[in-house]
């Protein structure tokens, strides 16, 4: 269990898998995150830019990247655009990439033929094109 969970991480946190370390999040700088996703129009990207920021950022001392998939597919589904969901035999995939992306610090967005795009389905159950993500 997490000491105080959901709320701002106040301690260095190692990451699983890489030698990466995120700076200590600022309130000020989250809020500049939220108030800059508010201004992106494309859903898919704005739910990216967030789960881009709060994954590798870290802004929690644990679940973050749960947390940022929730954030994600709420911008999704309440513009009625989307769903990402990482299917079990696609796990191991999917963290390879969140690692190589952690590191490099690239957006997912850029992901367009990467295993992600397996893992992420709109409403009517096709694999996400390059139109979404361009």
């Amino acid at each position: 269990m997490y000491e105080k969970p959901g709320e701002i991480r106040s301690g260095p946190v190692k990451i699983p898998g890489t030698d990466y370390r995120p700076e200590m999040p600022k309130l000020d700088e989250i809020e500049k995150v939220l108030r800059q996703a508010k201004k992106i129009e494309h859903p898919i990207k704005q739910g990216f830019y967030l789960f881009d920021h709060i994954a590798r950022e870290q802004w929690l001392s644990g679940g973050t990247k749960r947390t940022a998939q929730l954030v994600a597919n709420h911008v999704f589904v309440q513009n009625n655009a989307a769903m990402l969901a990482v299917p079990v035999e696609e796990r191991e995939n999917f963290e390879h990439k969140l690692i190589e992306f952690t590191e490099n610090g690239w957006e997912l967005t850029k992901l367009k033929n990467a295993s992600l795009s397996m893992s992420f389905h709109t409403r009517d159950a096709f694999s996400v094109s390059d139109k979404f993500l361009a």
